[in-house]
């Protein structure tokens, strides 16, 4: 690994360790579709559904790029975070 990506992976752990970073992680989660499905409903329509979805699907993904340089699963991070409720 190059040096830029280890500092990048260790500013990540620094960032979200602490009880404000922790904070920040779980307002994410809750708002990044982590949780809940990404299917939007037929209410929309099909096209609009679809856009909806896609938008979802683009918010969760970055959640997953976060778990991975936090070096964690998912759902040991969702399991720490709803025990420190």
């Amino acid at each position: 690994m190059l040096d830029k990506e280890i500092t990048l992976l260790q500013s990540y752990q620094k960032v979200f360790s602490g009880p404000e970073g922790k904070a920040v992680l779980r307002d994410l989660i809750s708002n990044s579709f982590m949780t809940s499905p990404t299917i939007a409903g037929e209410e929309f329509g099909l096209a609009k559904a679809d856009i909806l979805m896609s938008y979802r699907e683009g918010m969760r993904g970055m959640m997953l790029h976060i778990f991975s340089n936090l070096q964690i699963k998912p759902d040991e991070i969702l399991q720490e975070l709803s025990d420190e409720e």
